[in-house]
C-alpha cells in the first residue's frame, strides 16, 4: 500500500485537510491496484457521482491516444487529453454508457509504472487547473512539466553513439574505457577486444590481456546474469546488488529442477568446496557438491553455484588475446583479495544510484525500461527518485520519458557518424529496450542472435564475419557507393587487426534487392 498525503505533496489548501490523502494506492499479487483519494473541500462533489473511475495506462502517447479517439465517440470529455504535469498524456471523459475513465502514459522515470509503485503520483480523476502537484511538479527540468523537449531518433542516436565511444575512437587506458561503459558483455571471450579496437585510438589487445592476467578486471556473471567484463573496483560495488536478480534468473531456467534445494544450503557446500583455493569449471564444482548435497542433476547446481550464490571469477586464460580456454571459477573473493561490499541497508540504494548514473553517462538519455534492459534489475525506483533532482527530462518521439545527466554529450542530429564495426551481443545495442535509435525492428532479433553488426551513419546496416582472415560484410540495405568504400576501409583496418597485420581482405557482398 502507498498513500501521499496533500501535506506530503506541498499543496495543502486548507490546513485541516493536510493529512488527507492525495494520492493512495493498494496493490494485490494479482496486478489489481485499486487506487483512491480525498476530495479537497474546495471541489464539489456528489456522493455516487464520479464514484469510481477506470484507470488505462499505457507505455506509449500513440497507445493512449488510440484509446482515447475510441472512447471519446459520444463522450463528455471532463479533461482534454494532453500534457500534464505528472505525466506526458493525460485525459479524463465520461463515456457514452456512463463510465468514467482516466487514460495516461506512463511517466517511468518518475516511480510511476506499475513496476514502481511508489508514492509521488497524483491521483487520477478530475481537478481544476490548480490541481495538486506531485512532489517534483514545477522544477523546470522536471519531465512532467509539460515542457519536455523531444528528441527524435537521430538525436538520440548521435547520443547513443558518443557516449559510447563510437562517434569518436577515444584516448583511454582499455580499463577507464571499460569502467565508461559500464562493462562489456563478454561470454564470447574474443568479442571485447573488437568492441575495444572500435572505440579507442591505437588499441593494443594486450593491454586488455594485462588487465585480466593483472586483475584490474574480471569476467563475471553480472548484468542480465549475462558474463560481462567489468573493473575489480566496479564487481565489488555492484555484485550484492545483482544477487536477488541473479537467483531469480536462475530459477527461471530451472525451477522445478531446483524446488526442493535449500539455496542456502547450497551455497554453504559450495563455499566449503571452493575455500581450498583451487580453481574448478562449474562442471567439477556442481559434481563436488552433489556428492554432499543429493537432489538434481549438476548443471542446475553448478549454474545457481557460479552464476549467482557464490560471486566468481571467470579465471585467465579465458578471454585473453588469441587464447581458447575452458571456463574455470575462482571467488571473487579469494581472485581479488577482498569480499564483495555488503548490501546497502538504506532505503535510498546508493548502488542503485550510482548504477543510475553510471547507465546515463554511457547509454542516456535513455527510459526506466532501458535501464532494467541494460542491468536485469527491476528494483530501482528508490535509486532514480533519489537521483531525480541531477537529472534534465527528455521526451522521445513516442512520448516515453527519457532521463540524462545535465552536462552529457547530446551532439547535434546532422553529426556525421563513422563507419563502426560492433562484436557479438554489444551493449551498445542490448543496453536498451527500445532499440530504434540504433537498429530498425525488422532487424531487431539480430542483437540476440550474435549477429555483428557493422555502423553506418549509426545504425545497422550490415552484419560481418571473418574467416581465413577475410572480413566479410552482408548489407542489410542498399548502401551507396561512398557508404562501401567506407565500409571497404574500416573492414580493411579490421582485418588487419584480428590478422595481426597479417591480412587485410575484406568482401562487401551484394545489397539485398528492392
Amino acid at each position: 500500500m502507498n498513500v501521499v498525503t496533500y501535506k506530503d505533496a506541498g499543496n495543502v489548501q486548507d490546513p485541516s485537510e493536510a493529512d488527507q490523502v492525495m494520492w493512495g494506492q493498494v496493490s494485490a499479487d494479482s496486478g489489481l491496484r485499486l487506487m483512491a483519494y480525498d476530495v479537497p473541500s474546495n471541489l464539489p462533489w456528489d456522493r455516487g457521482e464520479n464514484a469510481f473511475f477506470v484507470s488505462v495506462r499505457g507505455d506509449s502517447a500513440a497507445e493512449i491516444t488510440e484509446y482515447w479517439g475510441k472512447l471519446a465517440e459520444g463522450a463528455t470529455v471532463r479533461q482534454h487529453l494532453g500534457p500534464a504535469q505528472w505525466a506526458p498524456l493525460y485525459g479524463m471523459l465520461r463515456d457514452r454508457y456512463g463510465v468514467t475513465w482516466v487514460l495516461d502514459v506512463v511517466s517511468e522515470y518518475n516511480g510511476c509504472s506499475a513496476e514502481a509503485r511508489v508514492a509521488g503520483h497524483p491521483p487520477p480523476g478530475p481537478h481544476p487547473p490548480d490541481r495538486p502537484q506531485a512532489p517534483d511538479a514545477g522544477r523546470q527540468d522536471s519531465p512532467v512539466s509539460g515542457h519536455t523537449p523531444v528528441l527524435d531518433t537521430r538525436a538520440l542516436n548521435r547520443a547513443t553513439l558518443a557516449r559510447q565511444l563510437l562517434l569518436d575512437r577515444a584516448d583511454l587506458p582499455v580499463a577507464d574505457a571499460v569502467a565508461h561503459l559500464g562493462g562489456m558483455q563478454a561470454q564470447e571471450p574474443q568479442e571485447p577486444f573488437v568492441g575495444l579496437w572500435s572505440r579507442l585510438r591505437a588499441f593494443e589487445p594486450t593491454a586488455l590481456s594485462d588487465q585480466l592476467t593483472g586483475r584490474h578486471l574480471v569476467r563475471t556473471h553480472l548484468m542480465r546474469r549475462t558474463v560481462h567484463l567489468v573493473t575489480a573496483a566496479d564487481v565489488l560495488a555492484w555484485r550484492a546488488r545483482h544477487d536477488t536478480m541473479l537467483r531469480q534468473k536462475v530459477l527461471g531456467t530451472y525451477r522445478s529442477e531446483l524446488r526442493d534445494v535449500d539455496l542456502d544450503q547450497l551455497a554453504a557446500a559450495g563455499r566449503e568446496v571452493m575455500a581450498d583455493g583451487e580453481p574448478r569449471s562449474m562442471g567439477e564444482l556442481a559434481r563436488a557438491v552433489a556428492g554432499r548435497l543429493p537432489g538434481p542433476g549438476p548443471r542446475p547446481l553448478g549454474e545457481m553455484l557460479v552464476a549467482a550464490l557464490i560471486p566468481m571469477a571467470q579465471l585467465p586464460p579465458r578471454g585473453l588475446w588469441r587464447t581458447k580456454a575452458g571456463v574455470r571459477y575462482l571467488p571473487l573473493s579469494r581472485w581479488l583479495g577482498r569480499e564483495i561490499d555488503p548490501p546497502s541497508p538504506h532505503a535510498s540504494d546508493p548502488v542503485g544510484q550510482a548504477l543510475v548514473r553510471r547507465y546515463l553517462a554511457a547509454f542516456g538519455p535513455a527510459a526506466s525500461a532501458d535501464l532494467r534492459a541494460w542491468c536485469g534489475l527491476a528494483g530501482l525506483p528508490a535509486a532514480v527518485a533519489a537521483v531525480r533532482e541531477e537529472l534534465v527530462a527528455f521526451r522521445d518521439e513516442r512520448g516515453r520519458e527519457l532521463l540524462d545527466l545535465p552536462d552529457a554529450p547530446r551532439p547535434d542530429p546532422g553529426t556525421p557518424a563513422p563507419v563502426r564495426f560492433l562484436p557479438a551481443f554489444d551493449n551498445a545495442v542490448l543496453g536498451y529496450h527500445d532499440r530504434g535509435r540504433i537498429i530498425d525492428d525488422a532487424h531487431r532479433g539480430l542483437s540476440v542472435t550474435g549477429a555483428r553488426v557493422v555502423l553506418v551513419d549509426g545504425r545497422a546496416a550490415a552484419t560481418w564475419s571473418v574467416e581465413a582472415g577475410t572480413v566479410t560484410v552482408t548489407p542489410l540495405r542498399r548502401l551507396s557507393r561512398a557508404d562501401r568504400r567506407a565500409v571497404t576501409e574500416e573492414g580493411r583496418a579490421l582485418a588487419s587487426f584480428l590478422s595481426d597485420q597479417d591480412s587485410d581482405r575484406v568482401r562487401v557482398a551484394a545489397s539485398p534487392e528492392g
